[in-house]
């Protein structure tokens, strides 16, 4: 038949009945794609011109060349800016060597602030090797007021696990150490530790290389493909369906609309790279989980309508070579990012106006329903039933100031002896 590859299925392709199985999807890809069966299936569309402006403004992508070029501007952009780099580390073994032996190239050591959080020896130890900032997550954040906090955060302990914890404290670190110098900075970058091979990654070149491309950004971040985000992507694109339901109230029907123009243009919405202005870095909200940077990215991207700024998403077609999620964290964390942007679409204001009232009765109200869900597992077993407690949202540095919740005495006396 005309545009059909010939398909054979062979022994090699499905293991040789060795036990090892290829997932289906795969073992027909593998087999030749039917074309015609492929491209006919949804031949008629709309006109997505406008549509595809919008998702492609402000998208830029680099080559190696263009990283070459720039590297001088680049390492003068991160001086004259004092840009900052947080990087959270919960790991074994020096895994962030490679990170750091590659960005204390661009800039100095002492910008780099690494948040240890429960990591071992060997990681530590790779942090003192090449002279950035050590600083340990509960240090800094013993100095908040929990009883407070967990009552606004609606929990009974405080949570210990999470990466919008460990930043937290690195956030909560610089706030004291621009108090005591003086010195403000321009940028604060963020960028996850454990990523192999580096130095073809360059992530830190490639936020800044966006930047000198678009001054007028506020925000940016790495943009990858794959990466699992088909099904947050499913969800964004799904909160059109909102805002033409008539059953939804008026108010939670634009927002839903609002929410999809603002997010569906984020190739990685879930990035662990990205980069903000400093002040507007004190005033981002934290999640204690996985909840982390689609919070940020709705918060981040109502403060770029209301002040006519943009998003710059960075293209980086260099492999990202982190820990792998398994198949259950994957789903779990995907269900609840969907969950968090229906939620936030039906029960919640612009994030520009959260209080830290608002906070507190989002903790109380639509956070506090666990995320219940079934998950589809790699083998030939029923559907996987989970139900696990959903994130609670964390106040920002600056609300976390102006309501009295911190210890600023304790925390100047243990800045001097950091």
């Amino acid at each position: 038949m005309h545009g059909r590859k010939e398909r054979t299925l062979t022994t090699q392709a499905v293991g040789a009945e060795t036990g090892t199985r290829v997932p289906d999807e795969e073992l027909k890809r593998n087999m030749g794609l039917d074309r015609d069966r492929c491209d006919g299936a949804y031949s008629e569309t709309f006109d997505t011109r406008s549509l595809q402006e919008r998702l492609s403004q402000d998208y830029v992508e680099p080559t190696d060349e263009n990283l070459r070029d720039a590297h001088d501007q680049i390492v003068s952009f991160l001086h004259d800016n004092r840009c900052m780099l947080v990087v959270p580390m919960r790991e074994r073994g020096p895994v962030i060597e490679p990170m750091l032996r590659h960005v204390v190239g661009l800039m100095s050591p002492q910008n780099i602030i690494v948040v240890n959080d429960n990591s071992d020896d060997p990681a530590i130890q790779a942090v003192s090797r090449y002279g950035a900032r050590l600083i340990h997550r509960d240090d800094w954040l013993n100095l908040l007021d929990w009883p407070r906090l967990l009552d606004i955060l609606n929990l009974t302990e405080r949570p210990t696990r999470g990466k919008g914890v460990a930043v937290l404290a690195g956030y909560l670190y610089l706030h004291f150490w621009v108090q005591q110098t003086g010195i403000q900075p321009g940028m604060l970058l963020q960028h996850d530790a454990e990523i192999a091979e580096y130095a073809r990654y360059r992530g830190v070149e490639h936020l800044i290389w966006g930047l000198l491309q678009r001054p007028n950004a506020s925000y940016v971040k790495m943009a990858k493909s794959g990466r699992g985000n088909e099904r947050c992507m499913a969800a964004r694109s799904s909160l059109p369906v909102l805002a033409a339901s008539q059953n939804v109230a008026p108010k939670s029907r634009q927002r839903a609309q609002d929410l999809f123009d603002k997010l569906v243009k984020h190739k990685w919405m879930l990035t662990g790279e990205f980069g903000m202005g400093f002040e507007l870095a004190m005033q981002r909200y934290f999640a204690t989980g996985y909840l982390e940077e689609t919070c940020m990215s709705i918060q981040l991207e109502d403060w770029a309508a209301q002040h006519g700024r943009v998003t710059a998403q960075v293209g980086n077609p260099n492999p990202r070579l982190d820990g792998a999620n398994d198949d259950r964290k994957e789903a779990i964390m995907q269900q609840q990012i969907s969950n968090f942007l229906g939620q936030m679409a039906l029960d919640a204001p612009l994030f520009t106006e959260w209080t830290i009232e608002t906070i507190r009765c989002l903790n109380h109200g639509v956070m506090s329903s666990p995320v219940k869900m079934g998950w589809v597992a790699p083998n030939d077993g029923p559907v996987v039933a989970e139900m696990l407690p959903n994130d609670r949202i964390i106040p920002s540095v600056t609300q976390l100031f102006g309501a009295g919740l911190v210890d600023c005495d304790a925390a100047m006396r243990l800045l001097e002896q950091t």
